[in-house]
């Protein structure tokens, strides 16, 4: 058993991990559940919002461009959400962004409209906007 004080939202809290490995320090367990953590997070971000469970087709060739499809989409999802200094949920941030493609406005601008946008300077002519005109 590793008792360990993990940073939470600012907050110190005690945190016990179990484990069989008896040759190792507790601080290791402690950042390897730490860099667990992470990856799950991550995983998360792309079966959700990019519904990369859903394959339209198994042959490998169609898996490997839904994966790099996903992955792009999550970059841009994560870009998005730096520009805009989103403080909700990754997941409501994709559903947004789902629903803001085809209506032709700003997506700065619509989320602006939850209140959640500081005030974002983009250094872009006046002629783009960050909607996709191809759809």
């Amino acid at each position: 058993m590793v008792k360990a004080f993990v940073e939470m939202r600012g907050e110190l809290k005690e945190m016990v991990f179990l484990t069989n490995n008896f040759s190792w320090l507790g601080r290791t367990i402690a950042e390897l559940y730490r860099a667990q953590w992470g990856i799950e997070t991550f995983f998360k971000e792309i079966k959700q919002p990019c519904q990369i469970h859903d394959f339209i087709n198994y042959s490998e060739n169609a898996v490997k461009w839904q994966i790099w499809a996903s992955h792009f989409w999550h970059l841009l999802l994560r870009y998005i959400r730096h520009l805009a200094k989103w403080k909700h949920s990754f997941s409501r941030l994709a559903g947004v962004v789902r629903g803001s493609l085809w209506p032709k406005k700003k997506l700065l601008s619509i989320l602006e409209l939850y209140g959640t946008t500081g005030a974002v300077i983009l250094r872009m002519p006046r002629t783009k906007s960050l909607y996709f005109s191809l759809f």
